[in-house]
């Protein structure tokens, strides 16, 4: 296992290389730039401008240093903003992560249970009404089902706010806007994991021992057949703990996904590099913990990896 996270930590050094690299070269492609807009600043202090944030070195220039700041863990100064990234990243992640977190536990929770108890009840009128809800979820886009909970929600039933922060409250329809699709997704995927599980040779023998059913399916089969959504949530825990930009837009919250969209729009080259390297890093340190998750969940792959 030593092994496997030296080697992944090593294999993230040019990954992240390529990332920052393509990320700086597509913003310079870009047209427009950070100074553009409808009342642009006078010609001088947009030269001053320019000259400040060294956009009149050239390109190659201008790639070295930005990599070195890298190097030294500095992520650079917003061109638009005036902020260190450091410092917006240390603001504006937790709100992303506190979301992403909510909504993982919660998708967690309710997709397994579903699937699980789908799987135990193959063919009933729970089985199909829980993958009926499911394939409802996983159609339903962000961007629709956010509006709805607010409609629902806050402007009809006047629960829960509907929008910006205002108290532990304001996280809970974001939340569930970004975790109603992922719950669906592992539910299917832990009901079609658990009936491969429990159609296994060794399930036959713990209910010819007498064991019930309950403790087959929850001792036994769950363990084993927890192995594709623990594969599933590598990437789609570095999507949900980003926060979602569509559901942080939608709810007007001051997450990292935010920050991103409003970079993009205002060609804020040196922000989207950094958060595309700050993501592409999320994904991979993600994918890491799962791997060490499989050595837990199954003795046979820590010991074929270590």
């Amino acid at each position: 296992m030593k092994r496997l996270v030296i080697g992944r930590i090593l294999f993230a050094i040019p990954v992240l290389l390529v990332v920052f690299s393509l990320g700086f070269l597509l913003m310079k492609k870009t047209p427009g730039g950070p100074f553009d807009a409808e009342k642009r600043p006078p010609p001088e202090v947009e030269k001053n401008l320019r000259k400040r944030y060294h956009l009149d070195d050239h390109w190659t220039k201008q790639y070295w240093r930005e990599l070195s700041g890298y190097l030294r863990f500095d992520l650079g100064k917003s061109l638009k903003r005036e902020q260190s990234i450091n410092e917006i990243i240390r603001k504006a992640f937790p709100v992303s992560a506190t979301i992403g977190l909510i909504a993982l536990l919660f998708a967690v929770a309710v997709g397994v249970s579903l699937g699980v108890l789908a799987a135990s009840r193959q063919n009933s009128w729970f089985d199909h009404g829980a993958m009926f809800i499911a394939i409802m979820a996983i159609s339903t886009p962000s961007f629709v089902l956010g509006p709805l909970l607010v409609l629902v929600a806050s402007m009809w039933l006047g629960w829960l706010p509907a929008a910006r922060l205002d108290g532990a409250s304001s996280y809970i329809l974001p939340a569930l806007a970004l975790g109603l699709i992922y719950a669906a997704s592992i539910a299917r995927l832990a009901r079609a994991s658990v009936l491969d599980v429990i159609r296994q040779d060794y399930i036959r023998t713990a209910r010819a021992k007498g064991l019930s059913e309950g403790k087959v399916i929850w001792k036994h089969a769950v363990r084993a057949g927890l192995q594709p959504v623990v594969t599933y949530l590598g990437p789609a825990t570095a999507s949900i703990m980003t926060g979602g930009f569509v559901v942080e837009t939608i709810f007007q919250l001051p997450g990292l996904g935010t920050y991103l969209v409003t970079a993009a729009k205002d060609s804020d080259a040196t922000m989207v590099t950094a958060l595309m390297v700050f993501y592409a890093s999320l994904l991979m340190m993600m994918n890491l913990l799962v791997d060490i998750a499989y050595g837990w969940i199954d003795p046979r792959v820590r010991d074929a990896r270590s």
